[in-house]
């Protein structure tokens, strides 16, 4: 299967050239019988249970995210578990509740320990959440 390439000026292209990379049939590495099959299902949307439909972009995009704020905050509280800090103060968006973004239990200005936090490294994709470490604590708040 051929591919298609497009052009365009500043790596964006006409909205047309923008469509047809996003509906790319080829799949590298995938050669063969998988490689058609992949071709012949494009997989424009995946579909939550409760019937909602999110674009393949937008939903890899807000994986990545997801993926990345979590391992990056993992990264921070594992660093500070090694250096015997117990509590971490959170840094979130101000209506993010700690568990899922509508938890009436707010997030932002909170201490936690180092095990709450690693339990909630974020509450929901997109997420901002960070952690700062509070050496200078040896109780909660």
């Amino acid at each position: 299967m051929a591919s298609r390439r497009t052009g365009g000026q500043g790596g964006q292209g006409t909205g047309d050239e923008r469509r047809d990379r996003a509906h790319n049939t080829e799949v590298p590495g995938q050669e063969g019988e998988s490689g058609e099959r992949a071709a012949e299902h494009q997989l424009t949307y995946v579909i939550y249970r409760n019937g909602a439909r999110m674009p393949v972009q937008a939903w890899a995009e807000s994986a990545t995210l997801a993926k990345s704020a979590v391992a990056y905050n993992a990264g921070t509280l594992n660093r500070c578990r090694e250096l015997g800090v117990r509590f971490m103060e959170v840094f979130d968006g101000s209506g993010c509740g700690w568990t899922s973004h509508s938890d009436i239990d707010k997030a932002n200005g909170t201490i936690r320990t180092v095990k709450e936090a690693a339990a909630w490294p974020i509450s929901h994709p997109r997420c901002m959440r960070a952690f700062g470490p509070r050496p200078d604590l040896t109780s909660p708040a």
